[in-house]
């Protein structure tokens, strides 16, 4: 391992050499030593330190698998062979983690990461894994590896220790034999049907593998034994029978007969077997196949039997079931989606749909698409359009159909009406459909084929089959073989010939075309007529028209598929209620599989949660109606109970009698769920679980009722945190969520199981005590709060305090509408905090009173800001040396229609509270800057003008963005704009204000610290803050003169100000005796009534056109 990539405290010093260097143990001993000086005394145990170090270094190095340390995820060192099999230098591998030598994903589908995590994990923890793995070489190329991963301990700290070895030739050669060894194994073991030879005594010499796995007798049972040792007594002759004409000369033959299992049952076979010949045309024994057909000739009974069973159950649905071609066109519909869609069958079948809205036919022909891709899909949800135009949510349900190779030859789609729950409601139609009557067979033709001249006679009714009009002559066998399908032709031409070359019977079913294009399927039989000398003289046969049967079959076969891969639950019972088959979506649903279902009755998921009257009720409409629906509680099999929408049909048979009832039912556990959450979530607070306003107000107006009925009072405390911004700004929402779950939960102990206390939003909570209508013991809960409250809350590691100011109404004193009790409460809370909060307030009228006129006073505010009734004041800052005035501050005035000029104290606190501060302060900033660039241009380009930022302005996120479009709107150069912000601002979130002060300067301007002294800003701060000026409060100016205290406060911090290399302004000055002291300590600028009060900008053009007047005087008199 190189001692390069160990950390420090891991490094022997001294020992550190190139990657591959052969240095010897000698030389390194030597080094160590003169290193180690005095200290390494113990020369033979450093020794056996270098020679094992270095004997380990040549095993490491020379490794013919890659080798690779890891520390902390990444991978610490390798060796050579590492590079050689990843492709890479030592830097390019070096410190990156082996994910990063991975595809993004391994073959099974994992994230590489992840994957690589949680085996690390294991080895961490002790395991000793061995795996593959796919990796990547850095050029690009993924590769198989066997990977083997273990911890080692260096020097008392935890390594991971990675041996690769690149196994992807060894991959690729075993994947070359399996696919030639399944090839052969296809070839020559994997025949469907038994082969078989016997000898010339009829013993079996062999028989295929599908001898055991039909039958189920070992090659062992069979060889050297005889076909009767294996056939029923019935059929022992005819089998002799067999061997004994293939023995005795005879062509190959052709029975069916029954052959006996191992375990004693029977199969039935068509036999068909001919000599094997020697050399010189003697028979030595006999060559043939077994064809297993039980399950053909069972077929069609089962069919038949189970077509009504599966009809009833697919058109009892109550969801549409549709099934498409690969085409798209529609072949099966139900009667439900007639009944909710609206079309009729023979509207749609054999037609594309056209109900799919154009933004959504992407998405179905996706999920087309993958259903088709062989997948089972649920839960697609899309809207469909009726024919009547509504458009209807549904939830798709699709699986694919597969003919007899396995090919998919179209889809089912089960369409559920969920629009309904779309909306919180569910109801379910009830689905009913009628019983399916059984086609008329079709009646049969005879024929006979005269050999020798290849002329048939036949019946009328096999010209009507062929859809021919009969000849007066009998018609040429050509004649009938030109109606054969052209793609069957060869197949019957060849029965033909072996009908009339072997002497034997016919037996075929194949395709004919109609004259007018119909393609009908037929079945012919014949048997051949000899002449005494054994030669054929004719076919006698006849031919059945079995399109509808053959068609009816494969219907049936579709519903048994469309039976097992519907999503609803479906079972069948007889008359007695005994179960009689189940769908796969029953076993899913309920955990009973068909075994244990079959045989069972209902009762076995009973959950007890019904009384035997709601049963009784369920039977007698059955009895009454044919049908019953609704939901209804069963159990699975795991015990847990679940709700169902169930439908229930009576199954009748030719006569009218019930022959068996279909159930079809679906799970609503999760709708039922989502209903429950959903009214849950509709009342409640989703932070701290209380009551919302929602369910308060209900509770409220149950409670007045109540009283009123009652003659009894009630209380509403209306309770708000202290300054909860604060702690949600500094600590986080995260901290702040906290603080609020643990204040709900205090406040839930402080009250009665019948009161409420519920969350309004942010930091509002409200009380409801009923049968409180006492003030004094509405007084007594709220002392209770204040004392709980007062305790500290610890979340995490931080110990918080936090108050709270609570408003009281008692009912019926205070109100008699909700409404007005939480108004006045609101009212209440806000006066406690008003008279210093951590404080409860009774409510009294007098404070509506003041609400009005604030509410009053706000919307003549608002309408001042829309009818420019704001104007901007300005007072000059003047510079103590040369007495000229500098600069300007921008200062608002409200002119109210009818109560003339609003002082600024009256209503910038509202303006700041409502947010009325923001669109007021970019207005006086661009009057300002407009104002100060015409002054510019008149020529007073000293002139700077101050504009202050409210609170709310300053954290506003577009306050640089908007500062910007100013300067550019007006052309004013940003050196000439100040902008003043008080301490408590910056102070707020310190990091913040630094960021946008320092953004500010960017664009130029100039930044004062307004009201400086009054706040709490240190000089750590101070120093920090990209400040241009600071301005003395007033109220340290106004007692300069009298008070040492203010007068030492206003020299430090003109000291400290040019310490700093700020301008210094004192604000407020009124007196000569104030701006003698402030030049004496070296102040350099002042503004106040001394020099001039806040005036509009039209005096402020008059001033400085004096000043310019006196400059200009005083110049020519120097002159």
């Amino acid at each position: 391992m190189s001692q390069d990539n160990l950390p420090p405290g891991r490094r022997v010093k001294g020992a550190q050499h190139p990657a591959g260097s052969n240095a010897p143990a000698e030389v390194e001993l030597a080094r160590i030593k003169a290193t180690l000086g005095p200290a390494g005394d113990d020369e033979a145990s450093l020794s056996r330190l270098v020679y094992s170090e270095a004997h380990y270094r040549t095993l490491f190095e020379t490794a013919g698998d890659a080798i690779f340390v890891l520390a902390d995820g990444r991978l610490l060192d390798c060796n050579p062979r590492s590079l050689e099999t990843f492709r890479c230098t030592r830097p390019e591998i070096i410190g990156r983690a082996p994910a990063e030598l991975s595809p993004e994903a391994q073959p099974d589908g994992r994230p590489s990461d992840e994957a690589f995590s949680a085996l690390m994990a294991r080895a961490q923890a002790g395991e000793s894994l061995r795996y593959t793995w796919r990796h990547r070489r850095c050029d690009g190329q993924d590769f198989e590896a066997e990977v083997s991963l273990n911890q080692v301990d260096i020097q008392g700290q935890p390594y991971l220790l990675a041996v690769v070895r690149d196994i992807s030739q060894q991959v690729a050669a075993e994947a070359s034999l399996r696919r030639s060894e399944e090839r052969f194994r296809r070839l020559s073991e994997n025949a469907p049907d038994i082969i078989y030879t016997l000898d010339e005594k009829g013993a079996f010499t062999y028989v295929n593998p599908a001898w055991t796995r039909i039958l189920g007798h070992a090659p062992e049972e069979v060889l050297g034994r005889y076909f009767v040792d294996f056939a029923p007594p019935q059929a022992a002759h005819k089998l002799a029978g067999l061997f004994k004409s293939i023995r005795d000369g005879q062509q190959t033959q052709h029975i069916t007969d029954e052959l006996t299992c191992k375990d004693g049952g029977t199969r039935l076979f068509a036999m068909s077997g001919g000599p094997n010949l020697d050399d010189g045309g003697r028979v030595i024994g006999m060559v043939g196949m077994l064809k297993d057909v039980t399950e053909q000739a069972q077929v069609q009974q089962a069919l038949r039997e189970s077509e009504e069973r599966l009809r009833a159950a697919l058109e009892g649905a109550p969801d549409p079931v549709v099934i498409y071609d690969l085409e798209g066109r529609f072949q099966y519909l139900n009667p439900a989606f007639t009944r909710i869609m609206g079309w009729q069958p023979d509207e749609l079948l054999g037609r594309r749909p056209g109900f799919i809205p154009s933004d959504e036919e992407d998405a179905t022909q996706a999920f087309y698409t993958q259903v088709l891709a062989g997948e089972t899909v649920s839960g697609f949800r899309g809207r469909r359009r009726t024919k009547d135009g509504r458009l209807v949510h549904v939830s798709l349900s699709g699986a694919p159909l597969r003919d007899a190779s396995g090919r998919a030859s179209g889809l089912v789609v089960t369409l559920r009406d969920i629009t309904l729950r779309v909306e919180a409601e569910q109801a379910l139609r009830k689905s009913e459909a009628s019983l399916a009557r059984a086609q008329q067979m079709a009646k049969l033709g005879n024929w006979e084929l005269d050999l020798p001249n290849r002329v048939l006679t036949c019946s009328a009714e096999v010209y009507r089959i062929y859809g021919i009009d009969a000849p007066n002559n009998p018609i040429t066998l050509n004649r009938f073989l030109r109606a054969v399908h052209p793609e069957d032709l060869d197949m019957v031409r060849e029965h033909l010939e072996m009908v009339i070359h072997f002497q034997r019977s016919l037996s075929l079913e194949h395709r004919i075309l109609r004259p007018d294009g119909q393609e009908r399927i037929v079945y012919q039989q014949a048997e051949l007529e000899k002449d005494a000398s054994g030669k054929g003289l004719r076919l006698v046969g006849a031919v059945q028209d079995i399109t509808r049967r053959r068609r009816s079959e494969e219907q049936m076969r579709l519903l048994a598929r469309v039976f097992e891969n519907t999503v609803e639950g479906i079972l069948v019972t007889d008359t007695q209620g005994v179960i009689q088959m189940v769908n796969r979506a029953f076993s899913d649903i309920t955990g009973f599989s068909s075994l244990e279902a079959v045989g069972s009755t209902p009762r076995l998921l009973n959950s007890r949660r019904h009384p035997p009257e709601f049963f009784a009720q369920m039977w007698r409409e059955l009895e009454e109606k044919g049908h019953w629906q609704g939901e209804i509680w069963n159990r699975r099999k795991n015990g847990e109970a679940f709700p169902e929408w169930l439908t229930i049909t009576a199954i009748k048979d030719a006569q009218g009698r019930t022959a068996h009832f279909v159930g079809v039912f679906h799970d609503i556990t999760e709708a039922k769920r989502s209903q429950e959450q959903i009214s849950y979530q509709a009342y409640h607070d989703a932070l701290t679980g209380l009551p919302n306003r929602m369910l308060f107000n209900d509770r409220l107006r149950v409670a007045l009722a109540q009283a009123q009925r009652r003659g009894r009072g009630l209380s509403i405390l209306f309770l708000d945190l202290d300054n909860f911004k604060t702690i949600n700004d500094s600590l986080g929402h995260a901290t702040g969520d906290l603080l609020l779950q643990q204040v709900a939960k205090r406040l839930v102990r402080w009250v009665r199981e019948e009161d409420t206390v519920a969350r309004l939003g942010g930091d509002e909570f409200i009380m409801l005590l009923s049968a409180v209508g006492e003030p004094d013991a509405a007084v007594q809960v709220a002392e209770r709060i204040l004392e709980s409250l007062a305790e500290p809350l610890v979340i995490g590691d931080q110990e918080l305090f936090i108050t709270a100011s609570i408003g009281i109404t008692i009912f019926p004193h205070d109100g008699l509408e909700p409404e007005t009790l939480v108004a006045n409460a609101d009212l209440a809370m806000y006066r406690a905090k008003g008279e210093g909060r951590n404080n409860y307030m009774l409510f009294t009228p007098a404070m509506n009173q003041v609400v009005v006129r604030r509410l009053e006073m706000e919307r003549a505010l608002r309408r001042a800001v829309m009818r420019d009734e704001l104007i901007v004041y300005y007072q000059p800052k003047v510079d103590l040396d040369s007495g000229l005035m500098v600069g300007l501050e921008a200062l608002v005035r409200w002119q109210r229609p009818g109560y003339g000029l609003v002082s600024p104290a009256d209503f910038i606190p509202l303006a700041e509270e409502t947010g009325l501060i923001l669109p007021i302060g970019e207005w006086v900033l661009r009057t300002a800057c407009a104002r100060a660039k015409i002054w510019h241009d008149q020529g007073h380009r000293h002139l700077g003008v101050a504009v202050n930022l409210s609170p709310r302005q300053f954290q506003q996120r577009n306050l640089v963005q908007t500062v910007a479009r100013v300067l550019e709107e007006t052309r004013l150069d940003p050196a000439c704009l100040e902008l003043e912000v008080t301490e408590g601002v910056l102070m707020h979130s310190v990091e913040e204000a630094i960021r946008t002060m320092q953004e500010l300067s960017a664009l130029g301007v100039k930044l004062f610290m307004d009201d400086f002294g009054r706040g709490y800003s240190s000089l750590y701060h101070l120093k920090r803050f990209p400040m241009q000026a600071l301005k003395i409060d007033r109220s340290f100016v106004q007692d300069v003169t009298s008070n040492p205290s203010d007068a030492s406060i206003v020299n430090t911090i003109i000291s400290m100000g040019r310490s700093l290399n700020l301008q210094v302004v004192a604000e407020g000055v009124e007196t000569q005796e104030q701006l003698e002291f402030l030049r004496a300590n070296q102040c350099h600028q002042m503004q106040g009534y001394l020099f001039s009060r806040p005036v509009p900008d039209e005096q402020i053009s008059q001033l400085l056109e004096q000043e310019r007047q006196r400059r200009s005087g005083g110049s020519q008199a120097q002159a």
